[in-house]
């Protein structure tokens, strides 16, 4: 265990090893997504945020037991190795057209424009978001994690707040239009999903939308050009 004060930042306890992080994630009630978030705040939006009370309309990752298994649930069998691999041919032309891409220009970013471009590709795909709506909806999520990620230091945060309002409008509108016409994609998939016999409410879908673009772009971007050179020439 190992205590992270950063200059500038909420200081928070970094988990090292797999024995102490099993226990930590079978305790939730010990270490609660729900009760305060999971996001690390830095000294500005410190300063401006009333502490954090726990909501009724959160995305599944900021949810504890009973709330969490139910949701996830919903979604899941589609990240299951048999779904997974019915998407290889989908993956795998998202990635040779990225290389093609790169290779046509000779000097690329690796975490811009090829760690972002497959995963977010197929992010999209699977919530079934036009792709005319990639690039935009890209841009904003990048920018709502302006006050977390290093390589969107200095924005201001209120830019990140108007993004993450715009991300949140959005999907609105595209959940109405997939509650008058489901589909087989992941937002139709929680629209359809049932919790003891009940549907989520809207605002929870929306949520649910939000935090899959998220781990679809942001997350999986940064997994992928972890310890990665930036800058390369093909």
């Amino acid at each position: 265990m190992w205590w992270h004060d950063r200059p500038g930042g909420e200081p928070f306890w970094a988990v090292t090893t797999q024995e102490h992080a099993r226990r930590i994630f079978a305790d939730p009630y010990g270490f609660s997504s729900r009760a305060a978030g999971i996001r690390v705040r830095d000294r500005a939006l410190l300063a401006r945020v009333e502490p954090r009370q726990p909501r009724d309309v959160q995305p599944m990752i900021h949810t504890d037991p009973p709330r969490h298994n139910p949701l996830r649930k919903l979604v899941v069998r589609r990240f299951m190795p048999r779904s997974i691999a019915e998407l290889e041919d989908m993956v795998r032309r998202f990635a040779a057209q990225t290389m093609a891409d790169a290779a046509d220009r000779g000097e690329v970013d690796f975490v811009t424009d090829i760690a972002h471009r497959v995963p977010a590709h197929v992010t999209f795909a699977l919530l079934d978001v036009p792709e005319s709506e990639w690039e935009r909806l890209a841009d904003l999520e990048h920018k709502t994690i302006t006050n977390t990620d290093p390589e969107l230091a200095g924005t201001d945060s209120d830019v990140a707040a108007a993004a993450g309002r715009e991300v949140f409008g959005y999907f609105a509108g595209l959940v109405l239009e997939r509650l008058e016409a489901p589909g087989d994609d992941l937002i139709s998939g929680f629209i359809k999903g049932r919790i003891d016999g009940e549907a989520l409410p809207l605002e929870q879908v929306v949520a649910e939308a939000g935090l899959l673009l998220a781990g679809g772009l942001d997350t999986t971007r940064a997994a992928a050009s972890a310890g990665s050179t930036p800058n390369a020439t093909i």
